[in-house]
């Protein structure tokens, strides 16, 4: 059987709890939106969203990059979001591998 992989990167709250006002914590949700997009348009993140009904709610959201990019440049990428860099989130990357062909991440 031949496999396809993929990173996973998880997003979970980070140990920067300081307290942040309401504008400011929009702002840095915008700036945290605006990196996954362009990762997305850049063509490295296939897909990402925000987790709901999770068991343990420091589990934010997850990112899927493409297979073929490095470990070391899935690590930079994710962790150069300002909501990491800020602390608010940090991140967990693994290497995930499914059976060839079958998954699929049009673009719309």
């Amino acid at each position: 059987m031949e496999f396809d992989s993929y990173f996973i990167v998880f997003l979970i709250s980070g140990t920067n709890h300081s307290s942040l006002g309401q504008a400011e914590l929009e702002a840095l949700q915008a700036k945290h939106l605006a990196h996954l997009g362009k990762l997305h348009e850049e063509g490295y993140a296939l897909v990402a969203g925000p987790f709901g009904e999770q068991t343990d709610e420091s589990w934010r959201g997850l990112v899927i990059f493409r297979g073929d990019l490095s470990r070391e440049k899935v690590l930079e990428l994710a962790n150069n979001d300002p909501a990491v860099e800020a602390g608010r989130l940090r991140v967990e990357a693994v290497r995930w591998y499914c059976e060839k062909n079958y998954v699929a991440f049009p673009k719309s």
